[in-house]
């Protein structure tokens, strides 16, 4: 478990540039059965009513947008960064032919700044990448280019009470989970749909793009959820270790009532934890699923997740394990007639 976990957050990919992990994907999988022209990919078991799972496989992480005369690299964020969770942290710059350089997320010293810059929160617009070039004319020939890949730098580690730290997590965890729900399947009387989604973190397109693909009759996305339970928190829904998240809201999507009440007794009936949560901020692959042509019952199932969307994010190994039982149980339960009543809700 750790080490897939491990193999997976440590790849580099934001949106639109997610081949390291879906190269990943295809040595571990196979040939998908459905690919679209963004580079989501989609995995196809069974047969009968079709029951859409998706992760994506993208990160939140930002381009070089230029370069200082003295070799310094500004960057444009790419999804959802905030300036509070990146200065002084390590990132990689990945350049086109696939070179990696380190550099440290800096702004002006402190040592540095007037009175008045020091009482004010430090613009982003005026962070900077020191990867410890000399020049402009340096950064270039190293192969650093406007529109390179910039990522976090956060290796895996296991804290006490089954805790795991790395970058990456959002949503790399998902997909860890559907990979072990494809591997690990039994005998099913739907058609099983596990997609691995692009671009996420940037409009959502991925799971649209595929989604009209695949045409769900139930469609539910895997992602983290909100983990509040530190100081100043609200626990209720939202703890490491309570079990996975049942979302009847986020900023995306109102969860189809039918789909949901099964789920959660699912949950139930095989003695899974789970938590009943409400999410008011924040969209996930499953907004865009329940769009896809004629529209799909659709579900957020999260695994909570403190500090997230910066280079260390927590989340627990049971959450983990307790989301992949519930997906196998829930999936191994369907039929053409149940799927049918889902719908109705």
């Amino acid at each position: 478990m750790i080490k897939d976990i491990k193999e997976l957050t440590q790849l580099n990919g934001i949106p639109s540039k997610e081949k390291e992990v879906i190269d990943y994907l295809v040595n571990k999988l196979g040939q998908p059965d459905l690919k679209d022209n963004l580079g989501s990919i989609d995995y196809k078991k069974g047969h009968g009513k079709r029951v859409m799972l998706a992760a994506h496989t993208d990160e939140v992480g930002m381009i070089v947008k230029s370069i200082t005369q003295d070799g310094f690299i500004k960057f444009q964020p790419v999804g959802a960064i905030y300036q509070e969770n990146i200065l002084g942290h390590m990132f990689n710059i990945t350049t086109k032919s696939l070179k990696v350089y380190p550099a440290l997320m800096a702004h002006k010293p402190l040592m540095l700044r007037s009175v008045d810059e020091k009482e004010k929160a430090l613009p982003m617009k005026d962070f900077f990448l020191d990867a410890g070039f000399k020049s402009k004319e340096e950064v270039l020939k190293a192969g650093i280019q406007i529109g390179d890949m910039i990522t976090p730098i956060g290796d895996l580690v296991e804290l006490a009470n089954d805790k795991i730290a790395s970058k990456a997590l959002d949503d790399r965890i998902g997909v860890y989970i559907l990979k072990e729900v494809y591997k690990n399947i039994g005998k099913i009387n739907c058609e099983l749909h596990t997609a691995f989604t692009v671009s996420e973190e940037f409009g959502l397109k991925g799971a649209k793009t595929i989604s009209y693909l695949v045409e769900p009759d139930l469609a539910i996305a895997v992602d983290v959820g909100a983990g509040f339970d530190v100081p100043g928190g609200d626990k209720e829904g939202n703890t490491l270790g309570a079990g996975p998240q049942i979302y009847a809201y986020d900023a995306g999507l109102i969860a189809h009532q039918g789909l949901r009440h099964y789920v959660l007794n699912i949950a139930k009936e095989n003695n899974i934890p789970y938590q009943e949560s409400v999410m008011n901020f924040g969209r996930t692959d499953a907004a865009m699923m329940s769009l896809s042509k004629a529209g799909a019952p659709s579900l957020f199932i999260g695994i909570p997740t403190r500090y997230i969307h910066s280079n260390y994010a927590v989340i627990d190994k049971n959450d983990v394990l307790n989301t992949i039982q519930l997906l196998i149980k829930f999936v191994e339960s369907l039929d053409e007639e149940k799927i049918n009543q889902i719908i109705l809700g």
